[in-house]
């Protein structure tokens, strides 16, 4: 360093300068060791960006270029023509470098805080990078809206190609990890300037991809499901396909134009869809759910004493309509209750978490609440009719013959019922089966006094109690025979 630094600014160390021949190989002049280790001086030299180095051919060895030592082989590296000073530091594009990706331009100026400016610089390089990387994985992957393409064909290829460039500007800064190599920065500040517009447009896309993928797809995936769960008839569902049109239309080239406004308005419409979705679905829910109170009136009606009468009636009575009263059971207990939905359970997921219900295959035919008006109606008119068919039934001449052939207990609540048409309270399992009797109608089975006589004392008396017993359950079997004992009435003719 202080033979060149001997000579003048531009002027270089020749080879034979630092080396002589030497019985018949060469040595340092200065030192009078192997040339080897000049070898190893030089190239620390170049490291620390203090000398250049010139091959033969012109080839230069420098700070950027100092990788290349080692695809050299030793004897290359020793028959260097000469050694000169690096080029000046460019400090106009180092500072336009630092100012490109925001960092203090005042300490790539300042010699004491170089070191500092160089890591400062790897380091935002290497973050740049990170983001540059995955946002290519983001576009290669594919940016869509309402499950569609946002970019494509020629847009994807300039977005691409952008994206590209950007990467490669910035690999290109990675070689230069060292203040000595910031005299080979090969970039112009003019050059660097020209980076910050496309630094812009990729940032401009990652604010795209991003408010893409975490605002307005979510909204787009939540109305796409949402307008398959309304009636296909419903105003919202056309509304949903309409924006989806409109949406995919209104994004052009995010490289020809700023996307913030087209894509703030598109949220904003979506959010206004979504609003009149959980407005219009909470609407339908109500319509189609019991709310508590509905709940506890629908279990009144189902287990109320009036179902219960009507119950203990038609199991005893084959003549009443009973499908009639399956049916209301049925429609009843098809009414679904749920008063837990609120708002927010709206917020992620379209459809009511509690009861999961959909107005497009859920919406019953009727209110819920007109099924209960019209069930709680249909019981008191039931009972009414049926308490008229029945007395109607005990009005027959059949009825009234089996109602002849039975004790004035059982008779006296059904000639209440026929006469007054009241029944009794409570319907106890008695009135019920003598009801059910008289109804389908009672048997006479007469017996004359002198058959009993006959039956009891022709096989011989006296006779024991047991002899008796036995003997005139023999004359009953005989006179009951194929008949229902239950639906029988015996009478003694004297």
């Amino acid at each position: 360093m202080e033979l060149l630094n001997t000579k003048g600014p531009s002027a270089v160390l020749n080879r034979n300068e630092l080396i002589e021949p030497w019985m018949g190989d060469e040595r340092m002049r200065r030192f009078q060791i192997e040339p080897e280790y000049l070898a190893v001086l030089l190239v620390a030299l170049v490291y620390a960006g203090e000398v250049e180095i010139v091959l033969p051919a012109g080839r230069k060895l420098d700070a950027a270029t100092l990788d290349e030592v080692l695809r050299m082989s030793l004897d290359d590296l020793l028959n260097f023509r000469h050694v000169a000073r690096p080029r000046e530091l460019p400090l106009s594009a180092l500072k336009a470098v630092m100012e490109l990706l925001e960092l203090p331009p005042g300490l790539i100026q300042n010699p004491d805080t170089r070191e500092m400016a160089v890591g400062e610089l790897q380091k935002r390089v290497t973050e740049e990078l990170e983001r540059v990387v995955k946002l290519q994985n983001r576009v290669r992957q594919g940016l869509s809206l309402w499950g569609r393409p946002v970019l494509e064909g020629e847009t994807l290829e300039r977005v691409q190609a952008s994206l590209k460039g950007y990467k490669e500007f910035l690999e290109s800064l990675r070689p230069f990890n060292t203040p000595g190599k910031l005299r080979n920065f090969p970039h112009t500040a003019e050059a660097i300037r020209e980076e910050q517009e496309r630094r812009a447009r990729v940032r401009q896309i990652e604010q795209m991809a991003d408010q893409i993928e975490r605002e307005l797809q979510p909204l787009t995936v939540y109305l796409r499901e949402a307008a398959t769960i309304l009636p296909k008839d419903h105003s919202l569902r056309a509304a949903v396909q309409k924006a989806q049109e409109d949406h995919l239309a209104a994004l052009g080239d995010p490289l020809s134009g700023s996307w913030t406004e087209p894509l703030d308005r598109i949220h904003r419409e979506l959010m206004q869809l979504k609003t009149e979705y959980t407005k219009a679905y909470q609407e339908a829910h109500r319509q189609a759910r019991l709310d508590s109170e509905e709940d506890r009136r629908k279990n009144r009606l189902l287990q109320g004493p009036r179902m219960k009468r009507l119950h203990l009636l038609a199991e005893s009575v084959p003549i009443l309509p009973r499908e009639r009263l399956k049916g209301l059971e049925g429609r009843l207990g098809a009414l679904i209750a749920c008063w837990r939905l609120i708002p927010s359970d709206l917020e992620r997921e379209p459809i009511c978490p509690h009861c999961h219900f959909r107005p497009d295959t859920d919406a019953p035919d009727t209110p819920p609440r007109e099924v209960l008006q019209e069930a709680d109606g249909a019981l008191d008119r039931w009972t009414r009719e049926w308490v008229d068919i029945l007395s109607d039934a005990l009005s027959t001449p059949t009825a009234q013959q089996s109602l002849a052939l039975m004790s004035p207990e059982e008779r006296g609540p059904l000639e209440a019922l026929r006469d007054h048409r009241s029944l009794p309270d409570p319907l106890d399992e008695p009135f019920l089966q003598t009801l059910a009797q008289a109804l389908q109608g009672l048997e006479r089975v007469t017996l004359m006094p002198e058959d009993i006589l006959q039956a009891l004392t022709l096989p011989g008396m006296p006779c024991t109690v047991e002899d008796l017993r036995q003997r005139f359950e023999r004359l009953l079997q005989e006179r009951l025979a194929g008949k229902d004992p239950a639906r029988v009435r015996v009478v003694i003719d004297w």
